[in-house]
């Protein structure tokens, strides 16, 4: 039982498209047993019973997954640019209060650029514009 209760666990935190690949091995199966099963019967009525029925319901799912999933990723991707999008703006809006005369906009440019730094989205590059934007802030603090 509690491997059971494990495997719905994982399935709920599961991406959605693990979850549609598990849908369909099921489908799956069930479609590989019921053509052996025509074809064990062997009869052309049979096989006919069963292929056509199984490829008129899973046709459309099948075409409905992958367009959905096109769907998804063009979203997901758009979504993506968009906080980076933000992101950027808020690294120059940091940049700028960093390198003002005043004392408290430099402490809140540091501080915002710091917290900028902990975008789950960064990849390498962005990781370096900041670390950049502080060294350079951090000069000019000791040129003054």
């Amino acid at each position: 039982m509690r491997s059971f209760t494990l495997v719905l666990y994982h399935l709920k935190h599961a991406e959605t498209w693990v979850k549609l690949l598990l849908v369909y091995s099921f489908v799956g199966t069930i479609a590989l047993v019921g053509f052996a099963w025509a074809i064990e019967v062997d009869s052309k009525e049979s096989v006919g019973m069963t292929i056509v029925p199984l490829l008129q319901a899973f046709s459309p799912m099948l075409a409905a997954t992958i367009a959905w999933l096109g769907v998804h990723h063009t979203v997901r991707n758009s979504r993506k640019q968009e906080s980076l999008k933000a992101w950027h703006e808020s690294v120059r809006w940091a940049c700028e209060l960093c390198f003002s005369e005043d004392e408290n906009k430099v402490a809140m440019g540091l501080a915002l650029l710091d917290a900028l730094d902990n975008h789950p989205q960064l990849e390498e590059n962005e990781q370096q514009i900041i670390d950049s934007a502080i060294k350079n802030v951090c000069n000019k603090g000791l040129e003054k």
